[in-house]
């Protein structure tokens, strides 16, 4: 059975609208992805030093559209 991450909520001023929530599973699930990124980059800092690091991801932020990374498929 999948683990439920997501749960709709009332809106607090519009009973039409409802608001989308993480479960503790959902949260888990946040917290586990995020400690995956920065094992994945921990190399790259290692390497670079956190002054060129730093500088790295400014680099990219400019670079890059903003918002959310959406999949291409």
């Amino acid at each position: 059975m999948a683990r439920v991450r997501v749960v709709r909520l009332p809106h607090p001023h519009d009973a039409r609208a409802r608001l989308l929530g993480l479960t503790e599973a959902g949260w888990a699930a946040t917290r586990a992805a995020d400690q995956a990124a920065r094992a994945a980059v921990a190399p790259w800092r290692e390497t670079l030093g956190e002054a060129r690091f730093s500088e790295l991801v400014a680099d990219l932020t400019r670079v890059t559209p903003p918002g959310p990374i959406r999949p291409a498929w």
